[in-house]
């Protein structure tokens, strides 16, 4: 990359730097998005089971978060 970050030589410094906000970014817009849908995809379990909602939502997060969409 042709961009630089103040006080470093090479062009990596820019790229970690991108990454750095980009990945977390992106982590959490996934975990978002995914969050959404247990409530519809689990409504039969919901119904029968005593069940947290809670658990749902974070088998998704950890799902997201492991397993990121391609």
């Amino acid at each position: 990359m042709a961009v630089r970050v103040p006080g470093t030589a090479s062009g990596a410094g820019f790229a970690l730097y991108l990454c750095a906000g980009l990945l977390p970014w992106a982590a959490f817009s996934e975990c978002i998005l995914r969050g959404a849908y247990p409530f519809i995809e689990n409504a039969p379990y919901l119904k029968k089971l005593p069940i947290p909602e809670q658990v749902f939502v974070a088998q998704n997060a950890v799902a997201a978060t492991v397993f990121p969409a391609s």
